[in-house]
């Protein structure tokens, strides 16, 4: 499951059922992931060997039944690489990887064997101990080796002589992450400013004074940016070192910063002189108003993220438009599942939106469509952060019947026209915050699909405007993918308001619509409740963009204007 869930129930075990592993009573063989290479080191306790798997190799051949808990998917794997890359006379253990190097601790004298991964295995060198009894091995962030010893209860630290020059990276600061892989499964962890500028912490590890450490970085394998830091950096002492600032684009992005020479001489200790982390650029703010549509194929949309951590069902563009008025929208698939996918957890991120200029009126609105899957309780969560991603609220929360827009199906729903539902999330807690991020959130019940269109974050205003002449209108919905119904009001028993004339200009003035209509009607003289004279109007043509309809009287020239949103 996804680094952070321990919810077991939506997790997923891919089973390798052919690569037995023999065991030693009281004596565990452990494992570790080359997560670059993907290679799974592991110890055959019972054949006292060294082993490898390929975890990219194999295949499933089925699900299997989970023993004790309940999970998402338990399946069975056969035919991966396995290669067997050394036998001991005496019983190995633990077991580490470390930047191309294996790390094996033997609990029958103690000894730590060092082994190179590439070109080829081969053992480089071995320590005496003279403890028996050594377990788990571990090479910290220090670049020491760590030890367990069962027998006499010791945590070790295997120290050798200090080297003349060794300076290593202690710690990446800035951008903060956790996630060491470019695709991580995270909502935090972004940079918001359109560029990063690395701070880390150096550390003088050898007996010789440091006074210059060539240094550089390099984000997805680009062209490194250098930076030579000057300076006093005594024995065991430890400095911050801020680096050169360089353009990212919007994504999630794998940095990499490396100690190049110390002293303008290469380094003694190479093990420590690299770190590498992930990190989400996000781009610059956009301004309200602030749409989408999903029209392009292209998914996520441009500037959005997705998040996921799952290896199956997931968000698409789909094309089926809000209302069927477009050709595009958001699915979750929560339905065609080979696995019970109940737990799983998607993200849909938007771009930053500046709400400096947000008022009272400003909402979220977005078109939804589900259908429920018997009793299923697929959900839709809305959750807005003003940090970069750092903490986020939850103002919208539906699930089940209160998220369904249309009849329970046993069958994948694809919403018609009329399936359809338009939710609106009032924004006036985040007036005023330069970075608002809104996330759609979907957590699966593995039921039925959802949908989501039209989303659109800015002036919501949908009151009628000051009547003149005693009349005034309606515009639904606002914004609109192309299609808006005009309701003329009619009001305090006046039965005639004559020829009306409507017509929508663009931003520039320009005249795009016009129309002239008669909205006479036939009240009796006691009938005093609001007469209404509707219109519909296909703008499906026109860019998306801010428009100005107005209705003008003609027969006393009275005009009331107000402001269209095309999607």
């Amino acid at each position: 499951h996804g680094p952070g869930y321990d919810n077991h129930s939506a997790g997923k075990i891919w089973r390798y059922t052919d690569v037995p592993v023999t065991r030693v009573a009281g004596v565990p063989s452990h494992l570790v992931l080359d997560k670059v290479n993907h290679w799974l080191y592991f110890i055959d306790g019972g054949s006292k060997t060294i082993k490898r798997m390929n975890t990219l190799s194999g295949n499933n051949v089925g699900n299997l039944s989970s023993p004790n808990e309940s999970l998402s998917g338990y399946y069975n794997m056969t035919g991966a690489t396995v290669e067997l890359l050394a036998t001991l006379t005496t019983q190995p253990c633990g077991i580490d990887y470390y930047n191309g190097r294996l790390i094996v601790s033997d609990y029958t004298n103690g000894n730590i064997y060092l082994y190179s991964t590439t070109p080829s295995f081969a053992l480089l060198a071995t320590i005496v101990t003279a403890h028996p009894g050594m377990m788990g091995v571990k090479v910290g962030p220090d670049g020491h080796i760590w030890c367990v010893n069962k027998t006499e209860s010791i945590v070790y630290r295997l120290d050798v002589a200090l080297p003349a020059t060794d300076v290593s990276i202690r710690s990446i600061n800035s951008p903060a992450f956790e996630n060491y892989m470019a695709n991580f499964y995270s909502t935090a962890f972004d940079v918001c400013s359109g560029s990063i500028a690395p701070t880390v912490t150096i550390a003088n590890n050898g007996t010789n004074t440091v006074s210059s450490v060539d240094m550089q970085y390099t984000v997805d394998g680009s062209a490194p940016v250098a930076y030579t830091w000057n300076g006093t950096l005594a024995p065991a002492g430890t400095v911050s070192v801020a680096l050169p600032s360089s353009a990212t684009t919007g994504g999630s992005h794998l940095l990499s910063v490396s100690i190049v020479t110390v002293n303008g001489s290469a380094d003694d200790v190479d093990l420590n002189n690299t770190m590498t982390g992930s990190f989400r650029s996000i781009n610059p703010p956009s301004a309200l108003p602030f749409s989408e549509g999903f029209a392009a194929v292209t998914f996520p949309p441009a500037n959005w993220q997705y998040v996921n951590y799952n290896k199956n069902n997931k968000m698409t563009r789909n094309a089926v438009g809000g209302f069927g008025l477009s050709a595009g929208s958001m699915k979750m698939d929560n339905f065609s599942n080979t696995e019970n996918i109940t737990g799983q957890i998607d993200y849909l991120m938007s771009p930053i939106i500046d709400f400096t200029g947000a008022t009272a009126n400003t909402w979220l609105k977005f078109s939804v469509a589900h259908a429920r899957n018997g009793t299923s309780n697929d959900a839709l969560q809305v959750r807005v952060s003003v940090n970069c991603g750092m903490t986020w609220t939850t103002p919208y929360n539906k699930s089940g019947a209160t998220l369904s827009t249309a009849t329970a199906t046993a069958s994948a729903f694809t919403p018609t026209a009329a399936q359809w539902r338009t939710d609106s999330v009032s924004m006036t807690a985040y007036i005023g915050q330069p970075e608002v991020m809104v996330v759609f959130t979907t957590v699966s019940n593995n039921g039925n699909n959802v949908y989501v269109d039209d989303i659109f974050v800015g002036d919501f205003t949908t009151g009628i405007s000051e009547t003149a002449a005693g009349s005034s209108f309606t515009v639904y919905p606002n914004p609109t993918s192309g299609i808006i119904n005009l309701v003329l009001h009619v009001r305090d028993g006046i039965k005639d308001l004559g020829l009306s004339e409507i017509s929508i200009c663009n931003v520039l003035g320009e005249k795009v619509y016009s129309s002239v209509v008669s909205s006479h009607v036939s009240v009796a003289p006691h009938q005093l409740s609001t007469i209404n004279y509707q219109l519909t109007i296909d703008l499906s043509e026109l860019k998306p963009g801010v428009y100005f309809l107005s209705v003008r009287q003609l027969t006393d020239q009275s005009v009331t204007t107000r402001k269209v949103v095309i999607q």
